[in-house]
């Protein structure tokens, strides 16, 4: 398993992505990884608010596993770690609300065999 880095790389255009929206998605990721703050994104055709946990790649894809934690302007009632492929993320926006981090993550899980970033404090 590779090291995961505390910090977003500093050139993210060096990661191979497939197109603009991926490459958009991946830094708003990043950034909000590094500052600790919640996400707003489209997915699947459902306004989400989350608090990204880390972001890796599983089968040459992107994924941001995250913390959904309101779905289309209502309170999740159980929160829980989910995994969204950068692909088919859209209307990503930076919030000013803090990510907690999730205790249960477990980074020794198979599926994050390579890890690019996780939160700043985890």
């Amino acid at each position: 398993m590779t090291k995961p880095s505390q910090t977003p790389p500093l050139n993210p255009q060096d990661l191979p992505v497939a197109d603009d929206r991926e490459a958009e998605a991946l830094h708003m990721i990043l950034q909000a990884l590094h500052l600790g703050l919640c996400l707003r994104w489209t997915y699947n055709r459902t306004a989400t608010q989350v608090a990204p946990q880390l972001l890796y790649r599983r089968n040459g894809k992107f994924y941001c596993d995250a913390v959904a934690m309101e779905r289309d302007g209502a309170a999740v009632q159980e929160p829980k770690l989910g995994s969204f492929r950068l692909s088919g993320l859209g209307k990503l926006v930076l919030t000013t609300e803090t990510a907690a981090p999730w205790p249960e993550l477990d980074l020794a899980d198979a599926r994050y065999e390579d890890v690019i970033a996780t939160r700043a404090a985890v």
